[in-house]
């Protein structure tokens, strides 16, 4: 008769050889979160991301320039933090900043594709047949204040 309530295995090292197996993995892991560090800040990435950036979309770079001079203007100990995680942490903040100029120039794209088709973005897959500022049809339902709900019909 088997007694245990963990695993059915009678093997004493189960347990050992899954934490090597984990350990493993996190050694791997770091392995590769180390590559990708050491990648993006000692080469040629961060530049062309710069250059991207300012091509896709310049004004992404010249807000953030303007919302650091108003951290700045605002709080100056909070000035010195944020400048010094951009000096640190370049590459991180390019890579955010790309994602955003693409973003906007999604938006922008959407935007002026509907201004050439001369309707709104409308999110909704229903087409809109109603004028701008018109009101929607509606019908009103009489309802009985002492209505009972299936609550409180018996069975």
């Amino acid at each position: 008769m088997n007694l245990q309530t963990g695993s059915s295995s009678r093997n004493p090292f189960s347990s050992l050889i899954n934490l090597l197996m984990v350990a493993g993995v996190l050694f791997i892991v770091y392995l590769l979160v180390t590559g990708f560090v050491k990648l993006i800040y000692f080469s040629y990435v961060p530049p062309v991301l710069l250059a991207l950036i300012l091509v896709i979309n310049y004004k992404v770079a010249l807000q953030y320039l303007s919302d650091l001079g108003a951290t700045f203007q605002k709080d100056v100990l909070t000035g010195i933090v944020w400048v010094l995680f951009a000096v640190f942490c370049y590459p991180f903040l390019l890579l955010w900043l790309l994602i955003k100029a693409l973003f906007y120039r999604k938006i922008e794209q959407i935007a002026n594709l509907g201004n050439q088709q001369g309707t709104r973005f409308n999110i909704s897959d229903q087409p809109d047949n109603r004028a701008f500022g018109e009101f929607a049809d509606y019908e009103e339902i009489d309802t009985k204040k002492n209505t009972p709900t299936h609550r409180d019909k018996k069975a």
